[in-house]
């Protein structure tokens, strides 16, 4: 009980999905650590093409209004064929209680070239 003592979750039915030409960005679930003051973010990306799409895994970041996020960390391959789940973590300010998962959530992410 003590390893998950402060942590609220919230899962998106259905998901919430930042929609680009090519791929689709779907939150299906969050976690907040409040003591860290971090959200985890589950994800995933689905390819509209028949082509691999390749992105940056380290440029995941999360917008909450006027403000962006860089990740924390995330565990992503950085190609998408047809779909891929992702985690990535982000840390809020140094003085905390600045993430909700109240808010309203959106990801961007860098492609390749």
């Amino acid at each position: 009980p003590e390893a998950v003592e402060g942590v609220e979750t919230r899962t998106y039915d259905p998901p919430t999905a930042t929609e680009f030409e090519t791929l689709s960005i779907s939150i299906e679930e969050a976690f907040r650590f409040e003591k860290e003051d971090a959200l985890v973010f589950r994800i995933r990306l689905t390819n509209k093409t028949e082509a691999p799409i390749r992105y940056r895994p380290g440029s995941l970041s999360l917008r909450v209004g006027n403000r962006l996020y860089p990740q924390s960390i995330t565990d992503a391959s950085g190609m998408v064929e047809k779909t891929e789940l992702v985690y990535f973590a982000i840390i809020g300010s140094p003085d905390g209680r600045e993430l909700s998962l109240k808010n309203d959530f959106a990801v961007a992410l860098e492609f390749v070239p």
